[in-house]
């Protein structure tokens, strides 16, 4: 399973991240399937010897987030609910485009 990491929301004053949002990804035999997510981080302070900037995040460090605050079981069922899309793929109720 991969994360990317769509956006953050963080505090005005400091920097700290609150919010991520992402999403999870799972390719299997050339088919894609995602799930949308967020998750709420705990408020660091910007004092605390483990706070990082905002302008020295990366994105490793920000999936290591959502990680640990999923936990190992919510990580699990979030991969077993791509497994499940990847074997019992939705049927299309909508497509995209224009009439002309």
């Amino acid at each position: 399973m991969d994360i990317k990491v769509n956006n953050l929301v963080r505090q005005t004053a400091d920097g700290c991240v609150v919010m991520v949002y992402f999403s999870a990804s799972k390719t299997e035999s050339g088919r894609t399937v995602s799930i949308d997510s967020n998750v709420s981080l705990v408020n660091k302070d910007s004092s605390d010897p483990s706070f990082i900037p905002f302008d020295s995040l990366s994105e490793a460090q920000v999936v290591d987030w959502v990680k640990e605050s999923f936990g190992e079981e919510s990580l699990a069922l979030l991969e077993k609910e791509l497994d499940e899309l990847l074997s019992n793929p939705p049927k299309e109720k909508f497509t995209e485009g224009l009439p002309w």
